[in-house]
């Protein structure tokens, strides 16, 4: 489990997908989430709190990372090398696929992620999930899979 945590927290720090500010929003409003369930004396889903340290991993990683590209100018060629040779980012994808009004969801059922449809897709949405999620790779079909689980309803 703290392995695929850190792993999930990485592929966030990495992507280009997220700034400074959208970590800091998503961490601010689980937070209030947090805060109001504690306040209504109302469990906490472990899924809620995954996703606080997740996003706080990835905040430090993020902020890490930036500060040795600042004092090393030299790690900044390979790291944008490796970024145009994969050539995808799964929280693009998500992005895209959210923007066109997609619905679907994973689900953590133990040692695999699913992605679940319990709620009808826009019809674009849907053509897009349908043209992406095919042409993906068992590799990148997983990763859009932890990109959804991390990026949840949002």
């Amino acid at each position: 489990m703290q392995n695929n945590i850190s792993q999930i927290s990485q592929e966030i720090a990495r992507s280009t997908s997220f700034d400074a500010y959208s970590f800091w929003r998503i961490q601010r409003d689980i937070d209030d989430q947090v805060f109001a369930l504690a306040r209504n004396r109302t469990p906490i889903p472990i899924e809620l709190a995954r996703l606080k340290d997740v996003v706080a991993k990835a905040r430090v990683l993020r902020r890490t990372n930036l500060r040795s590209r600042d004092t090393d100018a030299s790690s900044l060629l390979p790291e944008i090398t490796v970024q145009t040779f994969q050539g995808f980012d799964p929280f693009d994808f998500v992005a895209r696929y959210r923007a066109l009004g997609g619905l679907r969801l994973a689900v953590d059922v133990g040692f695999a992620i699913e992605v679940r449809q319990w709620d009808k897709d826009t019809p674009e949405a849907d053509s897009f999930w349908i043209r992406g999620w095919t042409a993906l790779d068992q590799k990148r079909q997983s990763a859009v899979a932890r990109a959804l689980l991390v990026r949840g309803r949002f």
